[in-house]
């Protein structure tokens, strides 16, 4: 399977990659060595970055002489989908996470295991499907506005916009919440098919706080990118079973991906 290898010194990081938090130059800013990518789609972002125009998120790009220009790349060329190029236990992951204290932890350990439905230790059971659209996005209702709402281990906080809540201080925490008591939240998560509706309850805690008791890990952390989306980040993860239902892959009872359940 194709990978893909980063030098951190060429070229210089695209203007569209920087409008966010400060872009990490290498692995020990990362604090790991590699990203394994098991998401909804079987190349990487799929259609959408396969596809012109402004629905591409612009995540692959051309780079020559150190100048580098955005650009579209069909799904064989993407970077793949490792999960679903098995011989089997290939339509997608359950990423069992362990609930932990509101004051976070030093460490967590949990399950990724391969398939849905195709064992006795993947199985939905219980848990509600949502299905995702084409940019693997489900409805999220927050503060009385509908958005597109996902969940992403690879966000380290819960990232949503309130007015509502206290930031911060920029030169600390940039970006991140700190209200003076901690909050606990609802919102409701519906599937772009409609077929599956359900509140999730989330808390908020004060980022500093949690920073200050050194752990690594935490449930309660949140905070604000600008920009009308529900970022369901790790911290929604702990103490539930989620699921992630590959693209064009059939699970039983279910039927094809893309979802998300838990």
């Amino acid at each position: 399977m194709p990978i893909q290898l980063i030098n951190p010194n060429y070229p210089t990081i695209p203007a569209a990659c920087t409008g966010g938090p400060p872009v990490a130059q290498n692995p020990a800013q990362l604090g790991y060595n590699g990203i394994l990518g098991v998401g909804l789609w079987g190349a990487d972002c799929g259609d959408v970055c396969a596809a012109p125009g402004p629905q591409n998120p612009w995540l692959y790009y051309r780079c020559k002489g150190g100048a580098c220009s955005t650009a579209s790349l069909v799904n064989d060329k993407q970077v793949q989908n490792p999960v679903a190029l098995l011989p089997e236990d290939n339509n997608g992951v359950v990423l069992k996470m362990p609930a932990i204290p509101s004051s976070g932890a030093s460490a967590v350990m949990g399950k990724l295991v391969l398939g849905i439905n195709t064992r006795h230790n993947n199985r939905l059971a219980g848990a509600f499907v949502y299905r995702t659209d084409g940019a693997g996005n489900i409805a999220t209702t927050f503060d009385n506005a509908t958005m597109d709402g996902f969940l992403d281990t690879g966000s380290n906080a819960l990232f949503f916009d309130s007015g509502a809540i206290a930031q911060c201080d920029p030169a600390l925490a940039p970006g991140f919440y700190c209200p003076p008591a901690g909050l606990e939240l609802g919102a409701i998560n519906t599937g772009r098919d409609g077929s599956a509706s359900g509140e999730v309850f989330f808390n908020v805690a004060n980022a500093l706080a949690l920073a200050a008791t050194g752990n690594k890990a935490f449930s309660d952390v949140a905070g604000t990118f600008g920009g009308s989306f529900f970022d369901f980040g790790l911290p929604f993860f702990f103490g539930r079973n989620v699921f992630t239902g590959i693209e064009g892959q059939t699970t039983s009872g279910v039927g094809t991906g893309p979802f998300f359940a838990y």
